[in-house]
């Protein structure tokens, strides 16, 4: 089809913006998922890796799921402020 091949030469931004909040948003979900699916293996009452190693390996994983969100969205509006700056 046609219609979905069409790409208005004047709005590069908002396509980039889109883009940028979708893989920022599908970085979120899976994390969150991975991280829900996770929390009853390393908190439960019957897990058998119970101690220290499953805990810091979860909180270790949280740590990094935050940090690349985070970067993720730094470096869009880095990008964004860049292209202001050329226009």
């Amino acid at each position: 089809m046609n219609f979905f091949d069409k790409v208005d030469p004047k709005t590069p931004d908002r396509r980039h913006w889109q883009l940028s909040m979708l893989s920022l948003g599908m970085i979120i979900v899976l994390g969150a998922g991975v991280v829900l699916l996770m929390y009853p293996v390393v908190f439960g009452s019957y897990a058998v890796p119970t101690g220290p190693p499953s805990r810091t390996l979860f909180f270790g994983f949280c740590a990094l799921f935050a940090r690349i969100s985070s970067s993720r969205k730094r470096k869009s509006r880095a990008s964004a402020r860049r292209r202001a700056l050329i226009c």
